[in-house]
């Protein structure tokens, strides 16, 4: 599963001056409270009939579009989208409970002059065809989907979806900030066992 967000728990971005950028570690102390408050600050997760949501995990800036039928009791989501492209996809399997989440590599031939933490960037490669390399239709599930993105230089393979689910402490999110990611299961393939977790 796939971690959308820089949580306090890997330090504070500090950029001291034009030539010099470091992380300082958060204390533990510090973590717990940025925790306690971040736990505090946030709203709780907003589902739709079709399975959006908004306000998922620890700062809410977790969302996605409707779920959508792939066929072969699969679904996927959009989660992003950059410069009217689709960039960052989730895809469920409902027969192995697998999910995925695909998103966009950045676009090399973008780089701008960037900051003293290194280059940035201000594009992404496309990720489905026309414009990219495949659709989300091809192989037989989604372990294929993942080779398939494997071999992609447009696209990458989130290895840290679990991530999203968790806490600035590494622990279970509270249920307010959780999402199902294999609700597209449930509504378009009841019968798997995908949509009875």
């Amino acid at each position: 599963m796939v971690g959308l967000l820089a949580l306090a728990s890997a330090g504070t971005l500090v950029a001291t001056s034009s030539v010099a950028c470091s992380i300082i570690p958060m204390t533990t102390a510090e973590k717990w409270q940025f925790n306690q408050d971040s736990r505090a600050a946030s709203k709780p997760v907003q589902v739709g009939h079709l399975c959006e949501f908004t306000n998922a995990g620890l700062h809410d800036g977790i969302s996605a579009g409707p779920a959508k039928r792939l066929g072969n009791n699969r679904f996927f989501q959009v989660m992003g989208t950059f410069d009217g492209k689709v960039s960052d996809i989730l895809v469920g399997d409902c027969n192995t409970r697998e999910v995925i989440r695909l998103v966009s590599r950045v676009d090399p031939s973008t780089e701008t002059a960037g900051t003293s933490c290194g280059p940035e960037f201000s594009g992404v490669l496309p990720i489905l065809k026309p414009e990219g390399d495949f659709t989300l239709k091809e192989g037989k599930s989604v372990a294929d989907l993942v080779i398939l993105a494997r071999a992609s230089s447009n696209v990458r393979v989130d290895e840290a979806l679990e991530t999203i689910l968790l806490d600035g402490l590494e622990k279970r999110l509270p249920r307010k900030d959780r999402f199902d990611l294999l609700c597209g299961c449930k509504l378009y393939y009841p019968d798997t066992p995908g949509a009875n977790l």
